[in-house]
């Protein structure tokens, strides 16, 4: 008798996991589920027109990134020139997913949001788990990816990063089963997500066409069309070009983190100090990653070190404002847990292990995190 898959087991857990984090998250705003986009009372980007009645505002903070996204969701089409700022619009497909499943209607926003964020990270754990399996890996391996800290701190403030995974994930997936064009529609997908799926694209780009497979690396290039596309419109609607935006997020190498830890300040209370040094921890992980995945490429130089070594590397160059908080850093980096876990899954070394400990470990702060640092703003409702 054939032995039941573990896969809807897994699927379930991972549901359930974030049905109770989304459960304690909304249960301290009354249930209310727009407390997940984090408006911000002293943003400097509230837009109350495009906000309806009985949303949550939290008081005395500027919120965060997942305000850009409602506003997005709210005119993909940029009708109003309410919201006008490039950067984000170029993140054009999780706002408009979430645009389409809402039937244009701003009051669901905040739920469509939510749920293609708990898709994303279903569906990417999918893909993840066909290739485990594939490859005679145990797919409970992919639990790391599907609670790793960088899903859970997206989930928490409505961000792409679930979005951007899954889809790069399901390219990989499609890349592995040789349908190249399959894998460049993805990687397409992905990167009118987030523009920082241009690394890990690149890196299969160059692999393949030193592996002298000149029409994968062609096919390749065709994902960016849809990007550049995106980018000539917003250029046309805005007047700027969007991926300049990003250019001021790099740094000198390490100079984000030295700066944080400089500019530490200690003397507040324990939530305080705790929220002020978390990304320490973050950051020995993250160049962990980077050693082992230097000692993985003098072994075997396959398209997972070197996407692993890329993810690690480049976190070096990210600015201070990154650095500094927790959510960003660890959603900006996350692509390392997936392609720490593929790497594993094609070299099966004892090196890959310490990170999933480590991986696990940031799990567990983040669940502490959100029941006990995270701080709980006042609000009002709109």
């Amino acid at each position: 008798m054939k032995k039941p898959s573990d896969l809807p087991k897994l699927l379930l857990i991972t549901f359930f996991f974030y049905l109770i984090i989304i459960g304690i998250i909304a249960s301290r705003y009354d249930f209310n589920i727009s407390c997940f986009i984090h408006f911000g009372e002293e943003s400097s980007i509230l837009v109350k027109e495009l906000i309806p009645p009985d949303f949550v505002i939290m008081k005395d903070t500027s919120g965060y990134d997942g305000q850009a996204y409602y506003y997005i969701g709210a005119d993909p089409f940029i009708k109003t020139g309410l919201y006008k700022i490039g950067f984000r619009y170029q993140r054009y497909l999780y706002p408009f997913l979430a645009h389409i499943l809402a039937f244009g209607r701003k009051t669901l926003l905040p739920y469509s949001l939510l749920i293609i964020n708990i898709l994303a990270i279903l569906i990417g754990t999918l893909f993840l788990s066909f290739m485990l399996k594939k490859r005679g890996i145990n797919i409970w391996y992919s639990l790391i990816f599907a609670l790793g800290i960088g899903n859970i701190m997206a989930l928490q403030y409505d961000l792409t990063t679930p979005l951007f995974i899954c889809l790069i994930l399901a390219g990989i997936y499609f890349y592995e089963e040789k349908k190249i064009v399959s894998t460049a529609l993805f990687f397409s997908l992905a990167l009118i997500t987030r523009e920082t799926a241009v690394l890990i694209i690149l890196a299969f780009l160059v692999y393949e066409f030193f592996k002298k497979r000149y029409k994968n690396s062609f096919v390749i290039i065709l994902s960016f069309i849809p990007f550049v596309i995106l980018q000539f419109l917003l250029y046309q609607r805005l007047g700027k070009i969007p991926l300049l935006g990003s250019s001021g997020h790099l740094a000198m190498p390490f100079a984000g983190i030295i700066q944080h830890i400089s500019n530490m300040n200690l003397n507040g209370g324990i939530r305080a100090i705790i929220r002020e040094i978390s990304v320490v921890p973050y950051f020995c992980f993250v160049m962990l990653a980077l050693a082992v995945s230097i000692v993985k490429l003098l072994k075997n130089r396959n398209i997972y070190n070197w996407n692993l070594f890329v993810q690690a590397f480049i976190s070096i160059f990210i600015y201070l404002e990154i650095w500094k908080a927790f959510a960003a850093i660890t959603r900006t980096t996350f692509a390392i847990f997936p392609f720490m876990i593929l790497s594993y899954a094609k070299d099966r070394d004892k090196l890959s292990k310490y990170l999933f400990i480590g991986a696990g470990l940031l799990t567990i702060a983040a669940i502490i995190r959100i029941l006990f640092i995270s701080p709980v703003h006042g609000y009002y409702l709109s």
